[in-house]
């Protein structure tokens, strides 16, 4: 006759005095604030490469230099956009922790599966939720909680 083994509330006080559910939010927020740091960082070597080069350069003599210095200028910039929406997602992520929502889906206000949670730790709805702003993305600011 085998039992199952019954897991712990992760509710429940720990050893330490440390909830489990303490203990994954705590390390979901390290995550976040490391991963928003990292990017911070990136942000700033890459606009002060940029300003150094741009100081520092030399004038344009031939109009290939120019166009090379431009695309490579663009791509810089687009790389930054895409860091910053990513910083914002993360910092969005960190205030939902912080007022206790994390976990639930700015749209529809249900639980976002702990697997997506755990793929994507910033994540801020559900996947159902991300398919339809997908298919129609005006509306997804029209319902967001």
């Amino acid at each position: 006759d085998i039992k199952p083994q019954s897991q712990p509330c992760p509710c429940e006080l720990q050893a330490g005095g440390e909830r489990e559910v303490d203990k994954v939010l705590n390390n979901i927020r390290d995550y976040l604030e490391g991963e928003r740091n990292r990017l911070l960082e990136e942000i700033a070597l890459r606009t002060g490469q940029r300003i150094d080069e741009m100081r520092g350069g030399d004038s344009f003599t031939k109009k290939e230099e120019a166009a090379t210095a431009y695309s490579e200028n663009e791509k810089r910039s687009a790389h930054i956009k895409t860091v910053q929406e990513r910083i914002t997602e993360l910092e969005r992520a960190l205030d939902k922790l912080e007022k206790g929502t994390y976990g639930l889906c700015d749209f529809c206000g249900k639980p976002i599966p702990p697997a997506r949670l755990e793929a994507l730790p910033q994540t801020t709805c559900c996947i159902d939720c991300k398919v339809k702003m997908s298919k129609s993305p005006a509306t997804a600011t029209s319902y967001r909680r």
